[in-house]
């Protein structure tokens, strides 16, 4: 069963600015390494329908569509399966980690130059207690590179 979980922080940034500190690869792997140092994307663009891994540098991960898609504004990925040695793996709905379809949704709302960025996550029990730890962590450390 999933859960959705929200995170929510603010920055002293436009949202055009703190959308590329998102989604530009350098800075990704930066606010990512909360998770996992070394943390990547790997999609032929950011473009609405594209298909998306999701990377760790021993090639696990997972790999989602771009569901939603409003440049500076908000990006949707549905995630699909899990990647082992770099590879798609098949999805398994008898698996006790089966997620298929969960959401992970970044939303950015500007207001005088301040943008409020929530992000919602759709977990399943196993990895609740990982997201709460972590994601708040990650977005402190894009607030941290986008602000200095």
């Amino acid at each position: 069963m999933l859960k959705r979980l929200k995170f929510e922080i603010t920055i002293d940034a436009s949202k055009e600015k703190v959308w590329k500190f998102l989604w530009e690869p350098t800075s990704y792997s930066q606010w990512t390494g909360s998770f996992c140092v070394g943390s990547y994307y790997e999609t032929s663009s950011l473009a609405l329908g594209n298909r998306i891994h999701f990377l760790t540098p021993n090639g696990e991960g997972m790999y989602s569509n771009i569901s939603g898609l409003i440049t500076n504004s908000y990006m949707e990925f549905t995630h699909l399966g899990n990647i082992v040695a770099f590879k798609e793996q098949p999805i398994d709905v008898s698996n006790e980690e089966y997620w298929e379809n969960a959401k992970e949704i970044y939303e950015l709302k500007e207001k005088d130059a301040v943008t409020h960025l929530s992000v919602f996550v759709d977990v399943i029990d196993k990895y609740e207690r990982t997201m709460n730890e972590m994601f708040p962590k990650a977005l402190h450390e894009l607030k941290r590179i986008v602000e200095h």
